[in-house]
């Protein structure tokens, strides 16, 4: 009897003795957290601006040139002029193999190019992109392709999906990926 209440007496403290280093740990944690508080409290906040959507169905002239002088200032003639159309929301910046998708498909026109006769689609032509980055297919029915890759435009599937052709393997890739050189012939393009 006297060995168990002996073994039971040194529990007692074991667990004394715990709960002391339990309490010596939460107080400097309390303390750490306290003064963590205090510095973000001094440290001055900015504020966060949040910028402007861009509402797809807008196409004017006007108002691309004027979307593209608030977001980028430096430049203002239009020689330079990069006009970007970014995703539709917040959701569709991942793409459907769960990693980022690039922000949006920049198109940059030079000088040289507004001289240029229009590289619209004639009757019977098909589109034709090259590929920003590369895509690798993970489901099937998808086209993996490098990056700088000619792409063959068969038809737009919806607002973010294309299907193609590359060296005689057909199938769908995001448009986000890809520059337009061609655009697809309307007849071919999915109406929405």
């Amino acid at each position: 009897m006297v060995e168990q209440i002996t073994q039971l007496k040194a529990l007692v403290e074991a667990q004394l003795d715990f709960h002391q280093q339990t309490l010596q740990i939460l107080e400097n944690l309390k303390s750490q957290l306290a003064s963590r508080v205090d510095e973000s409290n001094v440290k001055q906040r900015v504020e966060h601006t949040p910028k402007p959507v861009i509402d797809r169905r807008r196409n004017s002239r006007s108002d691309l040139n004027s979307i593209h002088s608030t977001t980028d200032p430096g430049r203002n003639s239009l020689a330079g002029l990069s006009i970007s159309s970014p995703m539709p929301s917040a959701n569709a910046t991942m793409n459907s193999h769960g990693g980022p998708s690039p922000a949006h498909n920049t198109t940059t026109l030079s000088s040289s190019d507004q001289n240029a006769p229009s590289t619209a689609a004639q009757p019977g032509q098909k589109g034709k992109s090259k590929a920003l980055y590369d895509f690798q297919a993970l489901n099937p029915g998808e086209l993996d392709f490098k990056e700088g890759q000619l792409i063959q435009l068969d038809s737009q599937i919806d607002e973010h999906w294309f299907e193609g052709t590359l060296d005689g393997r057909t199938g769908f890739f995001p448009i986000s990926y890809v520059e337009i050189i061609v655009p697809i012939p309307s007849s071919t393009a999915t109406q929405q």
